[in-house]
């Protein structure tokens, strides 16, 4: 990801692989279907990664992944850079003798509760 390499992270998944992260859906669809101009089809690089509270298990030929990222991005057209943090989900498959993704999912962390649940 750091390295902004589309092709390397597209490499990372089943061909049929489900992943619930806007963000890299809209560049692999655009690079999928070839609509692309030089490089206006990354409007933003990948600028740090990190992975805490992760967690691993595996049994067989999959493995499930678990826990919190930050993501910081810089947008192209501003040049400021922008953090997201979430938590993620991920559920690989050992396929023609190296491990995929097959389920990819992040989304952002819920708010704190502002009151206690009746």
């Amino acid at each position: 990801m750091k390295a902004n390499d589309l092709d390397a992270m597209m490499r990372c998944y089943a061909p049929d692989a489900v992943a619930w992260l806007p963000e890299f859906r809209k560049r692999a669809e655009k690079r999928r279907s070839g609509n692309r101009t030089g490089l206006s089809w990354r409007p933003t690089d990948v600028e740090d990664v990190k992975f805490s509270d992760a967690r691993y298990e595996a049994a067989g030929d999959r493995a499930l992944a678990w826990g919190k990222f930050q993501l910081t991005l810089v947008p192209r057209a501003s040049g400021k850079p922008v953090t997201m943090s979430g938590r993620f989900s991920e559920v690989a498959e050992k396929k023609n003798g190296r491990w995929v993704y097959v389920v990819d999912h992040a989304s952002a962390e819920p708010a704190p509760a502002t009151a206690p649940y009746n």
